[in-house]
């Protein structure tokens, strides 16, 4: 079965070809759904959704079921594809931003930004769109994945404050196609290096 990948805000072609690598050499096959996120339109979410799922038919065009593999951003837009493919029977989720977070949340995320110092992270114009679709589809997406009934696994790391964990961990309790695992990691993407990630989801690509 191909992997469809929906890759991360800062996810570049050198590191997409990395993960491609990993996935090859465990003989898997990976294909990126989108090298970038500005083609997709602003103007409504009916607009997103069907350019999200001609994107889905064009990276499979033999139509056969496919796992869906998701990074950061990019869950919002994998989340909206197995809402409405039916070819889509797998999914996992690494390190989703989509969803509520607590207070406590709140509170970590802004003490990290304060405490954060990166005068060289500057956002172009794709960065700036995407962040937008981001916010744009968030609560499309929190609806949407109440409805999938395929199974879904979600991977993201203790130590990454930008995930809603609380909000995970109680739509796992209420839905039973939804397992989480959580890995100590400090790497930006979880599916480099590979032992650590790879290991944990390959039973879950079939």
């Amino acid at each position: 079965m191909n992997n469809l990948y929906f890759k991360g805000l800062d996810t570049d072609h050198q590191e997409f070809d990395q993960v491609k690598r990993i996935f090859n050499q465990e003989g898997l096959n990976l294909t990126n759904v989108f090298y970038s996120y500005t083609s997709l339109p602003l103007t409504s979410n009916d607009k997103i959704m069907f350019d999200i799922n001609d994107e889905v038919r064009r990276s499979n065009p033999i139509g056969q079921n496919v796992n869906v593999i998701c990074n950061s951003i990019g869950c919002n837009f994998g989340v909206l594809a197995a809402n409405k493919s039916p070819k889509i029977k797998n999914m996992i989720l690494i390190s989703p931003r989509f969803g509520q977070y607590s207070k406590e949340e709140k509170r970590k995320i802004k003490s990290q930004k304060l405490t954060q110092s990166n005068p060289k992270n500057s956002f172009d114009s794709e960065k700036i769109k995407t962040i937008i679709l981001f916010n744009k589809t968030k609560s499309y997406t929190n609806l949407a994945i109440e409805k999938i009934k395929i199974p879904i696994l979600i991977v993201y790391s203790k130590n990454d404050v930008y995930v809603p964990k609380e909000y995970l961990n109680d739509l796992a309790s209420k839905k039973d196609n939804i397992i989480i695992k959580d890995i100590d990691s400090s790497s930006r993407n979880l599916l480099v290096p590979k032992e650590k990630t790879l290991r944990l989801i390959k039973p879950y690509l079939k």
